[in-house]
């Protein structure tokens, strides 16, 4: 049997969520690419939001462990507690919401923003030492490793540092289930998305900071949000302009990819003073 080379980053089970069948073993969903301004229509889960080899470990035995664990001790859980949660629109027990929390803890750490913010200072330290061991020849070695990604293994070491704590913060928070209407748009999700939307002190934002309101979507019509302190409903309808700020926020959390069932959907227009339905948006990207 071969052994996958293509790390889903975000999870299949997930992004499956936010897409359409299109066969019996296959779902498809659509793609907007912020940095290149593309649109990928219809594209399958299983070729989007991931990387080859992202999370391949430097194990000669099995390179794909990392994988394999994430898959069998967050993934396999939360998947089983989110069809329950969507099926019932309800948190359906305390240890189904642990799990997806967990499994939303893991994709923040192992995302490739998170990778990206430590790059600069790896590379940084990775040429200072280059430099103090080869000298002059340092210029033509530190040339060649421009390109590569040079930490695979610290990357998945950091990452795996990091889930811990970002549950614990998400685990102290109280939930609501958001819903929306039927004249609502639908949610959207995207390379990055459990995201901080709000707090009572400056930017940045983390999760333990003051007053943080954190969001996740579950699917087209159903999402997440927590808080410090009790909330007054475990679940909430959003309208129209609710959901389209909510998906407004998805953009600017976004990594790179945005994630959708259909154009269905709206944002918020310019300076925040208007709803624009993506379908009318999109049309500039064509």
């Amino acid at each position: 049997m071969s052994e996958p080379t293509y790390h889903h980053y975000v999870s299949k089970f997930y992004l499956n969520k936010f897409a359409s069948q299109a066969g019996k073993n296959t779902m498809k969903t659509n793609v907007f690419d912020k940095s290149t301004k593309q649109i990928f229509r219809n594209k399958k889960t299983e070729k989007v939001g991931g990387i080859a080899h992202f999370n391949r470990s430097f194990s000669k035995d099995d390179p794909n462990d990392v994988e394999k664990f994430y898959a069998r001790k967050i993934e396999t859980p939360a998947g089983a507690a989110l069809n329950r949660i969507l099926d019932e629109k309800a948190f359906t027990s305390e240890q189904d919401l642990q799990d997806v929390l967990l499994f939303f803890a893991m994709t923040t750490a192992r995302n490739p923003k998170a990778r990206n913010q430590i790059e600069g200072p790896m590379r940084a330290i990775d040429e200072l030492l280059v430099r103090s061991a080869l000298g002059d020849e340092a210029a033509d070695v530190l040339e060649k490793r421009l390109n590569r990604d040079l930490f695979p293994q610290e990357h998945v070491a950091m990452e795996r540092s990091l889930i811990d704590p970002i549950f614990a913060s998400l685990a102290t928070k109280d939930w609501a289930i958001l819903e929306t209407t039927s004249k609502a748009s639908e949610f959207i999700t995207c390379d990055d998305p459990l995201q901080i939307i709000g707090a009572d002190e400056a930017r940045p934002w983390g999760f333990e900071s003051n007053g943080a309101i954190i969001y996740a979507p579950l699917c087209p019509t159903l999402a997440i949000l927590g808080k410090n302190g009790k909330l007054k409903s475990t679940k909430v309808t959003m309208n129209l302009e609710q959901v389209a700020g909510l998906n407004s926020a998805t953009f600017r959390s976004a990594y790179r990819l945005i994630f959708y069932k259909s154009d269905k959907f709206s944002v918020l227009g310019e300076k925040d003073t208007s709803i624009v339905r993506w379908a009318d948006l999109a049309k500039k990207y064509r």
